[in-house]
């Protein structure tokens, strides 16, 4: 029976007079909710076709576009920028890893191959005269030829000899110094920077060996009582064989003329001091009982303790200056 009464009022509608055709009625059936009951009813309105197409535009024009919310593209970011940051430092790490062992690998190669070559030195001083001796007639004869042939060499090259025998002090001077450093960071003696200690062996080698053979060959000729001789150990030849390590130490490791003398300057009074707790007595032991041709032997034995402190002081890193203070309040 409903049927019958929609098709009735669908042809009623539709054959209206006075009504032109782009402005015919449609159905228009939408599910609308009862104020009463709240329960869910269809209902029946008419609108035009024109108006259906103009109210469709509008509403889909109207509609805002939509993205996504501020938050989410907030979050969205952070991710990615983490993302990066993580991947920088895993990079960074994987950098430091590959130095630190590529460094640990240089060190080990180069300790072995100064063991090897002082064994070798060593072991075969008498290899030209050893046919038919016995193990342990090699082994007693090491000390005694090896001491022999020092006294020959250092007679007749006495410039390279004691050069060398400094080289070898700031070297391990040197490497020592750096071995302190690292151990209070839980590092070891495979951790030291190669270059740092081949400067200071380069600077020992070239030139505080040379300046050590003449300035005591220089003092053996004065006619001057032993506590002078002491004192001018301790005072110009000292500064200037500080000063000579200190500048020649920096520039080696490419910093500038001026920055190097500026942080010497500050450290003038640290190296002089740290000198005269060491050298004094052993100056004594030097000018009393040491023959002249080997004090720089006598002397370099003691320098390494003097060497590492040396090398802490001239590559510790500079004290930065305190920040300015703050303006007066008015």
């Amino acid at each position: 029976m409903r049927s019958i009464v929609l098709v009735v009022l669908l042809a009623s509608l539709q054959l209206a007079p006075g009504l032109h055709s782009s402005s015919i009625s449609l159905l228009h059936w939408s599910p609308q909710r009862c104020t009463s009951c709240e329960q869910q009813t269809w209902c029946c309105s008419t609108r035009s076709a024109e108006d259906r197409s103009r109210t469709g535009r509008v509403k889909l024009s109207a509609a805002p576009q939509r993205s996504l919310p501020r938050r989410l593209s907030d979050r969205l970011s952070q991710q990615v920028e983490d993302t990066e940051l993580v991947a920088a430092f895993d990079a960074e790490q994987q950098l430091l890893v590959a130095k630190k062992l590529s460094r640990a690998v240089m060190n080990q190669a180069l300790v072995l191959a100064v063991l090897s070559l002082t064994a070798y030195s060593v072991f075969t001083v008498d290899s030209s005269t050893w046919r038919g001796w016995y193990p342990y007639e090699i082994l007693l004869r090491i000390p005694v030829d090896n001491w022999k042939a020092y006294e020959m060499a250092v007679t007749e090259s006495p410039v390279p000899v004691k050069a060398a025998i400094t080289g070898v002090t700031y070297f391990v001077g040197d490497w020592l110094a750096q071995s302190v450093e690292l151990g209070k960071s839980g590092d070891t003696w495979a951790d030291a920077d190669p270059m740092r200690v081949l400067r200071s062996a380069l600077v020992g080698l070239v030139l505080l060996g040379p300046l050590a053979h003449f300035y005591y060959e220089w003092v053996a000729t004065l006619d001057w009582a032993i506590p002078f001789k002491i004192l001018l150990d301790q005072t110009a030849y000292l500064a200037f064989y500080n000063t000579v390590y200190f500048m020649s130490l920096g520039t080696l490791a490419g910093k500038p003329i001026g920055d190097v003398w500026t942080e010497y300057r500050g450290n003038f009074w640290e190296l002089l001091t740290a000198g005269w707790k060491l050298w004094p007595l052993v100056a004594i032991v030097t000018y009393t009982l040491i023959p002249p041709e080997h004090r720089v032997l006598w002397i370099d034995a003691i320098e390494i303790v003097y060497s590492a402190l040396l090398s802490t002081i001239a590559n510790k890193d500079p004290v930065a200056d305190p920040p300015p203070p703050p303006p007066p309040q008015l």
